[in-house]
C-alpha cells in the first residue's frame, strides 16, 4: 500500500498572523421538517469557523455571526448565530514524529454557530452567505494578500430543481488534514457526507472575498460575490498550482506540493439527485505548506515496464537528510539484487513480477521504507489506423496495438471533436461522425493489457468538409490539332463531364482530351459518401504566333 507521511490535523492550519485570524470556514444547512405555517420549511443553519491560535484578532468566542439568506440576489431575511458550546483547541506535537526534519508550529481553534429558520417553499430557492473581516494574512496565492474579507456562502435550491422534495446540504467531513512540506508529495482527503444519499462530485473553484471593515460586517442588501484576485499563475482552478488536482468522485487532493507559503483554497461539491445536478456547495480553507523535511521511502504501488527490462529506480522522497539507501530489486540468488545507489539502474533477465524494495535510514533512528510491484513484460506497441474522407460520413478508428505478452484489454479514445464533450469511447474498434469539418483533430488512444501495461499513442487527423481534389493546372491552352493529358490526385472514384466525344478514360484519375474548341471539364471525386467538384478549362486556339527578337 502507498505510504505518505504527513502531519495530521483537523481541518485547517494556518501561520502566525498578527490581527487578521480567520484561517477558513463552511456554511451548511440541514431541513428539519415542515414549518408552523402551511409552505414553510424549518432549516437548522450553520457556520463551521476556523482561527489561527496565534492571532491577535477577535476571539472565536467573541464573533458575531450573522447570515444573510438571498432570494434572487436581494436579502429576504437574516439570521444570527450564537456559538454553540465551547471553542475548542487542536494542537500537533511534531516533536514525536522522528522522521519530520523542523518543527512547525501546528495551531487553531474551530467554533460552530447555528440557529434554526423557517423558510417559504420558494420556486427558485435561496442563497445564504456570511462575510466578515478577515482572513490571515501573507496569502501566497492571492495578488492583495492581507486584509482579504472572507464570505462563506452555499445555496439552497427550490421546488423547480427539487420537484417537491426538501434537501439538505453536504457537509464536509471534520477530518484529518496535512502539514505539507514544500515540494513534496502530500495526499489530502477533502471528501464529504450527505443525509440525502445525493450523488456528490467535487472541484476547485474561486473564493469569495468581502469588504474590509469590522469583524461584525453588515449583512448587504444585495447579493455580491466578489471572487478572490488571485496571484498568476494561481488562480480558483488552480489554487495549489498545475502539480496538485483533486479527484472528481471522492473529493481527495493529492500532487506535489508549492512552495512553503499558506494557500486559500475553495471547493466545490455539485449534488446529483437522479442524475440531475440540483445544488453547489462550497468550503474554503486555508491550506499551509511548510518549509519541512521528511524522511521517508516513496515508491509508485506499480512499476510497469513494456518497452524494455531495464528498470531505472528512484526514491520520490528527495531529503536531503537521508544518510543511506538499501534496494533490494526482487531477484533472490542474483549478484546484482542489492544496492546503495540512490538511483540504480537494474536489469531483469526475465519477463514476470518482482517485488523491489527501498529502506533509508536518516538521523536519530529514522528509517523509512517502501515497495514496489514491478512488471517486466516489453513488447508493448500502441498504435491505431483511421480511415475517413470528410465530415459527411463517419471516419473509422482502429487499433492496432502490439502486445507480444497477454492481451491487450482496455481502451480508451478520445476523438479530438472541439464541438463536444462526448467524443470518447471504450471499445476497441469504433465509428464516429463530427459535426464540421475544416480542422485538425489530434485522436489519443490510451490502451492496457492484461499483464498491467498501460500507453498511449496520438495522431492528427485534417477533417475535412470535402475530399481533396489536387489538378495540375485549372486553366491551359492548347492547339485544335493536339490532346491534352489532366493527371489528378486524391482518394476515391473520378467523373469527367462532359464526357462526350472529346474526351478518353472519362472515369480514371488520367483522362485524355481533344476539343476542336474551348472547353470546360468537371471533375467529380465520390470517397465513401463525400463528394467534391472542380474545373479545368481548356482553351483551343488554330495556332500560336512566336515572335524572336
Amino acid at each position: 500500500m502507498k505510504k505518505y507521511f504527513f502531519i495530521l490535523l483537523c481541518v485547517i492550519c494556518a501561520l502566525p498572523v498578527a490581527a487578521r485570524h480567520v484561517a477558513g470556514g463552511e456554511l451548511f444547512y440541514e431541513y428539519l421538517g415542515p414549518g408552523a405555517t402551511t409552505g414553510f420549511s424549518n432549516y437548522r443553519i450553520t457556520l463551521r469557523l476556523f482561527r489561527d491560535c496565534a492571532s491577535t484578532g477577535p476571539l472565536l468566542e467573541n464573533e458575531q455571526v450573522n447570515v444573510g439568506i438571498y432570494e434572487n440576489g436581494n436579502l429576504v431575511n437574516t439570521l444570527n448565530l450564537p456559538l454553540l458550546g465551547s471553542v475548542d483547541r487542536l494542537n500537533l506535537n511534531t516533536n514525536a514524529i522522528p522522521c519530520l526534519v523542523g518543527n512547525p508550529l501546528v495551531c487553531y481553534q474551530v467554533a460552530i454557530y447555528t440557529n434554526v429558520i423557517s423558510l417559504f417553499d420558494n420556486q427558485i430557492g435561496y442563497t445564504l452567505a456570511r462575510q466578515g473581516c478577515c482572513r490571515i494574512d501573507n496569502i501566497s496565492n492571492l495578488a492583495v494578500r492581507t486584509n482579504v474579507g472572507s464570505n462563506y456562502v452555499t445555496q439552497m435550491p427550490g421546488s423547480i430543481v427539487l420537484k417537491g422534495g426538501h434537501n439538505s446540504s453536504p457537509q464536509f467531513r471534520v477530518k484529518d488534514t496535512a502539514l505539507v512540506c514544500s515540494d513534496k508529495k502530500f495526499l489530502l482527503d477533502f471528501g464529504a457526507t450527505d443525509i440525502d444519499k445525493d450523488s456528490l462530485t467535487f472541484a476547485f473553484c474561486e473564493g469569495y472575498a468581502a469588504p474590509n471593515g469590522s469583524n461584525n460586517a453588515p449583512v448587504p442588501v444585495t447579493m455580491n460575490l466578489t471572487p478572490l484576485n488571485y496571484l498568476s499563475p494561481y488562480n480558483g482552478s488552480s489554487p495549489l498550482g498545475p502539480g496538485v488536482t483533486i479527484d472528481r468522485k471522492t473529493g481527495i487532493i493529492s500532487g506535489i506540493a508549492p512552495g512553503a507559503g499558506q494557500y486559500v483554497v475553495s471547493v466545490c461539491i455539485t449534488e446529483w439527485r437522479s442524475g440531475i445536478p440540483i445544488n453547489e456547495h462550497r468550503k474554503d480553507f486555508i491550506l499551509k505548506v511548510d518549509a519541512c523535511d521528511l524522511i521517508e521511502a516513496d515508491l509508485p504501488d506499480r512499476t510497469v515496464k513494456c518497452d524494455t527490462n531495464v528498470v531505472a529506480f528512484e526514491n520520490g522522497s528527495t531529503s536531503s537528510s537521508i544518510t543511506s539507501y538499501l534496494w533490494e530489486f526482487g531477484v533472490p540468488g542474483s549478484p546484482n539484487n542489492f544496492s546503495n545507489n540512490p538511483k540504480p539502474v537494474f536489469t531483469y533477465t526475465d519477463t514476470g513480477r518482482y517485488i523491489a524494495k527501498l529502506t533509508v535510514t536518516g538521523p536519530d533512528g529514522c528509517v523509512g521504507t517502501d515497495s514496489t510491484e514491478v512488471l517486466v513484460y516489453p513488447g508493448f506497441t500502441p498504435a491505431m489506423t483511421i480511415n475517413g474522407a470528410c465530415f459527411q460520413t463517419p471516419y473509422q478508428f482502429n487499433d492496432a496495438t502490439f502486445a507480444r505478452y497477454g492481451t491487450v484489454n482496455s481502451w480508451r479514445w478520445n476523438f479530438g471533436d472541439p464541438s463536444t464533450d462526448k467524443d470518447s469511447s471504450l471499445l476497441q474498434n469504433n465509428t464516429y461522425k463530427y459535426s464540421g469539418g475544416g480542422f485538425n483533430a489530434t485522436i489519443n488512444l490510451v490502451v492496457g493489457s492484461s499483464k498491467g501495461c498501460l500507453d498511449s499513442v496520438q495522431q492528427t487527423v485534417t477533417i475535412r468538409d470535402k475530399p481533396l481534389i489536387n489538378l495540375p493546372f485549372r486553366d491551359t491552352v492548347i492547339c485544335s490539332k493536339d490532346s491534352l493529358l489532366i493527371p489528378v490526385s486524391g482518394s476515391g472514384s473520378f467523373t469527367w463531364t462532359p464526357n462526350n466525344n472529346t474526351i478518353l478514360f472519362a472515369n480514371t484519375s488520367r483522362p485524355v482530351v481533344f476539343p476542336k474548341d474551348t472547353a470546360r471539364y468537371v471533375v467529380r471525386l465520390t470517397d465513401n459518401g463525400c463528394v467534391n467538384t472542380d474545373t479545368v478549362t481548356v482553351n483551343v486556339v488554330q495556332y500560336i504566333t512566336v515572335q524572336l527578337g
